[in-house]
């Protein structure tokens, strides 16, 4: 979709100019190995069953877990700034993390943020831009206070579809559009983008690489260094409420 246009209504907010991209000799050699945490839920269990469960942290558990992060020395950044580490071949301190939420749910703001704010960490929300201001999901206010404390907002699509099998115009809206009503929110578009369903395919990297702002994108799961030529599948951490904060410590410090 071309800049500052839009296939269906959507808010007018001008999109970012191009990003400068480093050449393929240094694309090539450069890497991190930035362990990225992959949240849903941070909310009590109760009234939850089945695969819902799974992907719940209660807040005491999600407590715990920076706690222990910030008691080892742990730092936080966000996926855009671990985006232009990529791209300026920078290699952040050592004992750097980063903590991702897909969703956009409202607890990220009630129960999460209160727990990364204890510790000066921020996070990348993950934010469905259909859902903004529904019920249970978080608001635009919500999305621009979590902004102004350092935290990025991200892309998860607009509708949370399958996006494999989408067709061109359905794809700019899930994507691009999405982009654009979170800028309306928060003023600056989303650097970075997480997968519906949790993977990507090439196909879908280079659409995304067209999307104004994007840098890059992450996925469930995986073990590979984050490399300027791989940033559109980045591996994450899958932490649950099955995950002790001295097992989380132990498995960054892996990484």
């Amino acid at each position: 979709m071309p800049s500052g246009t839009c296939s269906f209504p959507c808010p007018d907010v001008p999109a970012p100019s191009p990003l400068w991209t480093p050449n393929p000799s240094f694309a090539a050699t450069f890497r991190l190995h930035v362990p990225i945490l992959e949240y849903h839920r941070v909310k009590p269990w109760q009234g939850e069953t089945g695969y819902a469960r799974d992907l719940i942290t209660p807040p005491a558990d999600f407590q715990a877990q920076m706690d222990a992060m910030a008691a080892a020395g742990w730092k936080t950044i966000t996926m855009a700034e671990l985006g232009d580490d990529l791209r300026f071949g920078i290699t952040p301190p050592p004992k750097t993390f980063v903590v991702t939420l897909d969703d956009g749910y409202e607890d990220g703001y009630q129960n999460a943020f209160p727990a990364l704010l204890s510790h000066g960490f921020v996070a990348t929300f993950f934010v469905v831009a259909g859902r903004i201001n529904a019920p249970d999901f978080l608001s635009g206010f919500e999305l621009r206070q979590l902004a102004q404390a350092g935290n990025e907002i991200g892309n998860h699509s607009y509708t949370h579809r399958d996006l494999e099998a989408l067709p061109p115009d359905q794809l700019d809206r899930e994507i691009d559009g999405a982009s654009r009503v979170i800028a309306s929110y928060t003023g600056a578009w989303p650097r970075s983008f997480s997968y519906p369903k949790g993977f990507g395919s090439g196909v879908l990297a280079d659409r995304l690489a067209a999307c104004p702002g994007l840098t890059t994108a992450v996925i469930q799961g995986g073990s590979k260094a984050e490399t300027w030529a791989n940033r559109w599948q980045l591996a994450r951490i899958r932490v649950g409420p099955g995950t002790y904060p001295s097992d989380l410590v132990q498995r960054a410090s892996r990484y």
